[in-house]
């Protein structure tokens, strides 16, 4: 029975690190897309935004927030359906953002909804 205990406790000791690697590591970048509009600044939800080299697409959040974990490189961020001023057609931005190892980058997207 101490055998066991010991052995146990020896493998978890060696096993617990590898797996704390796993949760954390310090290479991982961040890009974080904050699209904000209207006349009060507010955040704006539900707007569609792609990492291009991925395919990947994401809807901003009720704080307008859309994120995406990336590694250290270069990559274009394309936003769709923004509202601009004058005629009510939407369009799309897009953006070339590099990121080094452990980096967060933020983009600020203005979208005219509600603008005047």
């Amino acid at each position: 029975m101490k055998r066991t205990l010991q052995l146990l406790l020896s493998l978890l000791f060696v096993l617990l690190p590898l797996h704390c690697s796993d949760i954390y590591d310090p290479s991982i970048c961040h890009i974080i897309v904050f699209v904000h509009g209207g006349s009060d600044d507010f955040p704006v939800a539900g707007i569609k935004v792609e990492l291009v080299e991925r395919g990947e697409v994401r809807r901003t959040s009720e704080k307008g927030l859309a994120e995406f974990q990336v590694n250290p490189g270069n990559y274009t961020i394309r936003v769709y359906d923004l509202e601009g001023p004058g005629p009510r057609a939407l369009h799309t931005e897009e953006f070339l953002v590099e990121v080094r190892e452990g980096e967060e980058r933020m983009i600020k997207v203005f979208d005219c909804v509600g603008c005047d």
